[in-house]
C-alpha cells in the first residue's frame, strides 16, 4: 500500500470509530458495517480523487427508517468528528454514512437571522450569542416591537429593545410570560374571524433554563411560543449553552429542538478560533458569523419587514405597556 492509502485507511477507521457508538445508541445494537470507500475508489472508476469517505451498513440487518428518523445523529457525529466533515447520508444502492471533506460556502448568518421566525443560538461563554442576538436585534427594531427576556441583563446590554427581568426578576419574568402566553391566544381569536392585522413581535429569550426553573409555567409558555407562535409573527429567539434536553428541561420532548433553526458557535479556548454552523433540519452548515456589534453601526443590507395597516398601532401601544 502506499503512504496515501495508509493514511486513507487510518481515516476511515478513525471515522467509523468515532461514528459506532452514536449509531450504536441509535439503533440499540452495534452498528452492521459491511464495507468502505475513500478518495482512491473514486479512481478505481477513473474519476478523480475527491476527499470523500463512505461507510455503508448491511441494509439487511438494520432498517435504515430508524436511522435516518434520528434527526440529531448526524450532527452528533459531524460535532465529534471536530467539525471537518460535512455528513449525509448515502442513500443510493444501499444505506451508508458519507463524510465530505470538501469546503462548501459559508452561510450568512445576517440574512439568515434576517429570515428566521424561531432560532436556537447554541454556544459556550465568549462564543458570541450576545453578539450574534445583537445583530438580529438590530435589524427589527424600527420594523417590529422587541421583546428580551433576561434576568442577567447589563445596562444598553439590548439596545433598544424592552428588557424585561434584570436583576434577577423572575416575578417580572412570569408576569409579562403570561401576558405574552394572552397576547397569542388573542391573536388567534382574530386569526379565526380572518383578521391577520397584527405586528410582527420578536421575543428573545436569554437563560432559557434560568426561566424554566425559577418561574412556575414559564418552561411550558416558552414552548407554547415556540410550537404556536410563528403563525400569529411572534418570533421566537433563544440562546443557551447547551441545547441538551435536561439543561433546556425538554426531558421527553427533544423533538421540540427541531423547531428552530440552530445556529451553533464554537470558540477554542486556547486559540481563540471560532467558528459558526447553522442547521437547517439536515446537518451543520458552515456559516459565516459577523464580527463585533458596534451601537448605531450602519445596515450593509436593511431588511423590511411588510408592517400592518394602522389600526394595529393599538395593538403595539398594548405590549409596549406590559413591559413596562
Amino acid at each position: 500500500m502506499t503512504f496515501n492509502q495508509v493514511a486513507e485507511m487510518r481515516t476511515i477507521e478513525r471515522l467509523q470509530e468515532i461514528a459506532t457508538p452514536f449509531m450504536a445508541k441509535a439503533i440499540k445494537e452495534p452498528p452492521p458495517w459491511v464495507a468502505c470507500a475513500g478518495p482512491s475508489t473514486w479512481e478505481v472508476y477513473g474519476k478523480p480523487s475527491v476527499p470523500v469517505y463512505v461507510l455503508e451498513l448491511d441494509t439487511t440487518r438494520i432498517s435504515a427508517g430508524r436511522l435516518v428518523a434520528d434527526k440529531h445523529l448526524l450532527h452528533d457525529i459531524s460535532t465529534a468528528a471536530g467539525g471537518q466533515f460535512r455528513l449525509r447520508w448515502k442513500n443510493h444502492l444501499g444505506l451508508g454514512l458519507v463524510f465530505d471533506a470538501r469546503p462548501e460556502p459559508k452561510v450568512n448568518l445576517l440574512d439568515v437571522l434576517a429570515k428566521a421566525e424561531r432560532v436556537l443560538i447554541v454556544g459556550d461563554s465568549d462564543a458570541g450569542k450576545t453578539t450574534l442576538l445583537q445583530h438580529a436585534i438590530s435589524r427589527r427594531l424600527n420594523q417590529q416591537l422587541v421583546i428580551v427576556l433576561d434576568p442577567h441583563a447589563e445596562p444598553n446590554q439590548w439596545l433598544n429593545a424592552k428588557v424585561v427581568g434584570a436583576g434577577l426578576d423572575f416575578p417580572r419574568i412570569a408576569k409579562v410570560l403570561d401576558q405574552l402566553t394572552e397576547e397569542m391566544k388573542q391573536r388567534y381569536q382574530r386569526r379565526a374571524t380572518g383578521d391577520n392585522r397584527y405586528r410582527p413581535l420578536m421575543v428573545v429569550v436569554d437563560e432559557w433554563m434560568s426561566i424554566a426553573l425559577e418561574t412556575e409555567k414559564g418552561g411550558e409558555q416558552l414552548i407554547s411560543l415556540l410550537t404556536q407562535g410563528r403563525k400569529v409573527k411572534m418570533h421566537l429567539f433563544v440562546g443557551t449553552h447547551s441545547q441538551n434536553v435536561k439543561a433546556m428541561k425538554l426531558e421527553g420532548r427533544g423533538d421540540l429542538r427541531d423547531n428552530f433553526i440552530q445556529v451553533h458557535l464554537y470558540v477554542n479556548q486556547a486559540t481563540k478560533v471560532r467558528r459558526a454552523t447553522v442547521d437547517f433540519g439536515e446537518g451543520e452548515l458552515p456559516a459565516e458569523a459577523p464580527g463585533p456589534f458596534v451601537q448605531g453601526q450602519a445596515l450593509d443590507t436593511p431588511h423590511f419587514i411588510e408592517l400592518p395597516p394602522a389600526k394595529g398601532e393599538a395593538e403595539e401601544e398594548k405590549m409596549q405597556e406590559f413591559v413596562r
